[in-house]
């Protein structure tokens, strides 16, 4: 999970939302009422906005940094889903908030495989389910790390309550851990135990040309993102290649 930062959203869709907040079937529409917020929502320009999400995210789910895309390659199937990070049905405004929208992947929910495999992301997460998690956060993003054996928690933070519930979101609303020694569908464990083994390599690399220093670590770290579009599990990557970057500074290396 990385840190995203929000830009300023299409013309189109700004122009959407003024129309719709304009007329009488908006201002009629009661919090709680999802079916006629989400048909007000569906008025909204979704693929300029899965586009400007995917340029914002760098083309990484908001979640769990799969590759996302606003349709799959030749044909019209989309790859992706607009997310209310705060529930769409809980308050209409943020429903068309461009704020409270992010590109995540639809989870597994979209390939074929057995009864039994675990979603994740959108299709774990129920549509009434309050994350405390947020990538819109930098300051919580900074308590999100990752181990070798491809495990996603949360360091303790300052206040245990909220550690508790980023790990519960983490473990059991989006189910990024999978369950009982289980991948994800979407094979995120492994995924990110790939990540860590490359960088590894990035270290191994280095070392071989005797170059393992924090300067080179922190020249590979500006190499990634400055990338338009990130490696998949760009945050386990960083992760490590930040976390190899402060041990080697600190030996004065």
């Amino acid at each position: 999970m990385l840190y995203i930062e929000k830009k300023t959203p299409p013309q189109s869709y700004q122009k959407a939302v003024a129309e719709i907040k304009s007329a009488p079937a908006w201002r009629s529409i009661q919090d709680g009422d999802t079916r006629a917020i989400r048909s007000q929502f569906d008025l909204l320009p979704k693929s300029e906005i899965r586009d400007a999400l995917l340029a914002e995210q760098h083309y990484l789910c908001a979640y769990c940094m799969k590759r996302i895309r606003n349709n799959v390659e030749g044909t019209e199937v989309v790859h992706m889903t607009i997310e209310h990070w705060f529930p769409l049905s809980q308050d209409k405004e943020r429903a068309l908030d461009y704020k409270n929208f992010l590109g995540v992947c639809k989870g597994g929910a979209d390939t074929a495989g057995p009864k039994s495999r675990i979603l994740c992301c959108d299709a774990s997460k129920e549509d009434t389910a309050k994350l405390t998690v947020t990538p819109l956060n930098r300051a919580m993003m900074q308590y999100i790390a990752y181990k070798s054996d491809g495990t996603i928690y949360c360091l303790p933070t300052a206040d245990a309550d909220v550690a508790k519930a980023i790990n519960n979101d983490l473990n059991q609303v989006l189910q990024l851990n999978g369950s009982k020694g289980q991948d994800t569908a979407t094979g995120l464990v492994k995924g990110r135990r790939d990540a860590y083994r490359q960088a590894q390599k990035i270290y191994k690399d280095l070392s071989e040309r005797g170059r393992l220093t924090s300067v080179q670590i922190s020249k590979k770290i500006r190499e990634i993102k400055q990338l338009d579009e990130y490696p998949e599990f760009a945050g386990t990557i960083l992760f490590f290649l930040e976390r190899k970057q402060k041990a080697l500074k600190n030996q004065g290396k």
